[in-house]
């Protein structure tokens, strides 16, 4: 009998530290969402021991529980610019595990994250930037109930070429868990 996987956020630990660092400097990996710049071991350092005390910025690890004892890092998740006054925080994830790509754990992971928003902060609003070319994201997103805001065109040179970047937002008053 095959046994059944379960997602979990749960907070980042000094163990993940080693993994994390290793998908920052996965090239192929980080030009997902951004410009690839090698990051050296003194910087993910410095990185990793501050993001933890930060007020506008949480940060989960994504985990799949394979029974109580046994987790597998696959990714990471976060809330940035948390703005409490206007109750918004930009959206973030990385699934680093290729292995665990195409699998729906990353539409899992938007919505726990969005409960998280939405119930926990009581934000009224949250939204990211996606490149036009991850289409796997972009169609999570929106399965997710994201909305296309805006489109920054040639907004981030990536990989030699201008890339345009999607603006997306969802409402607390649109979200909707049963996805």
């Amino acid at each position: 009998m095959k046994s059944q996987k379960e997602l979990v956020l749960r907070e980042v630990r000094e163990e993940d530290s080693e993994t994390l660092f290793k998908w920052i400097n996965n090239k192929k990996l980080v030009n997902f969402n951004s410009h690839y710049q090698p990051i050296s071991r003194k910087s993910h350092d410095q990185w990793f021991s501050n993001i933890q005390n930060r007020e506008d910025f949480i940060i989960f690890s994504i985990v799949l529980l394979l029974n109580k004892s046994e987790e597998t890092l696959i990714g990471t998740t976060s809330l940035r610019n948390i703005d409490l006054i206007n109750r918004k925080a930009e959206f973030q994830i990385r699934i680093g595990d290729c292995s665990e790509l195409n699998k729906g754990w990353g539409s899992k992971t938007i919505i726990e994250i969005l409960k998280f928003a939405f119930l926990n902060l009581n934000l009224n609003r949250v939204y990211l930037d996606v490149f036009e070319t991850n289409v796997r994201a972009k169609k999570a997103y929106e399965k997710c109930g994201f909305k296309l805001e805006g489109i920054k065109k040639k907004d981030a040179f990536i990989e030699g070429k201008y890339v345009n970047v999607f603006i997306m937002a969802i409402l607390k008053e649109n979200f909707k868990t049963n996805i």
